[in-house]
Parts: C-alpha cells; sequence; structure tokens
C-alpha cells in the first residue's frame, strides 16, 4: 500500500500543477514588467556600440589609406565588404566610403583623388541623424 503525501498534510493532489501554474503566471508578469526595462537600458546601449564601431571601423579604414598611393585597393577592400558603401564624384576625384551605424547613422571616409587615382587628401568622420 503507498501513502500519498497529500491526504497526510491535508492539501489536494492538484497543489503541484496549481504551484506551477501560478510560477507561469508570476514569471510571465516580471517579463511583462522588465521587457520595456531592458527595451530603455539595452537600445542606447546597443546605439552606442553600433556607432562608435561605425566610427572606429571608418578611423581605421582612412588611416591605412596612404597619401599618394593608389585609389584602387581600398575600391576594392570596400567592394568586398557587403555593409560598406562606397560612391565617387562624377569626375571620380571625390571617393566616398560609409559605414553604417545605429539606424540613420554612419560614419564616413572621403578621400580625395588625383587625375591619375592617387590619394590627395583624406578625412574620417561620424555623422548622427
Amino acid at each position: 500500500m503507498q501513502i500519498n503525501p497529500y491526504a497526510l498534510s491535508g492539501t489536494s493532489a492538484q497543489t503541484p500543477r496549481r504551484n506551477i501554474a501560478a510560477m507561469l503566471i508570476l514569471s510571465s508578469m516580471v517579463l511583462v514588467i522588465l521587457s520595456p526595462l531592458f527595451l530603455v537600458v539595452l537600445t542606447p546601449l546597443i546605439a552606442l556600440y553600433l556607432d562608435k564601431a561605425a566610427e572606429y571601423d571608418a578611423k581605421t579604414f582612412c588611416a591605412r589609406i596612404a597619401i599618394g598611393s593608389d585609389i584602387t585597393f581600398p575600391v576594392d577592400q570596400a567592394e568586398k565588404q557587403g555593409d560598406w558603401r562606397h560612391y565617387w564624384s562624377d569626375d571620380k576625384m571625390r571617393h566616398t566610403f560609409w559605414f553604417p551605424g545605429f539606424v540613420m547613422d554612419k560614419a564616413y571616409c572621403d578621400v580625395n583623388v588625383d587625375k591619375a587615382g592617387h590619394v590627395t587628401s583624406k578625412h574620417a568622420e561620424m555623422l548622427y541623424d
């Protein structure tokens, strides 16, 4: 003969199911309450990280381009990267390399070249939109 532990304590056999249901309801309420808090805290941190990463990428990309060097290597490198964007002016004397940040923010590296395609100047900056 087996002894039912719930029968001895005077509680119902449904107690474990009620405890599980109560725990699920409580955990759902905590999740609903904490989710907006996490969004409020995490969104600025993610934005800061993505913007700083874009700015770092643009500055290091620009720093690796030597004055007087040919522009073809940086253009090839940018085209191989999927998330970088490369634009140039109509006369191909100015090349702009964009690095995406958070939502509409972006960093860029501007490179000016002479008619032979050699770098004459460069500049990196972050744009917050």
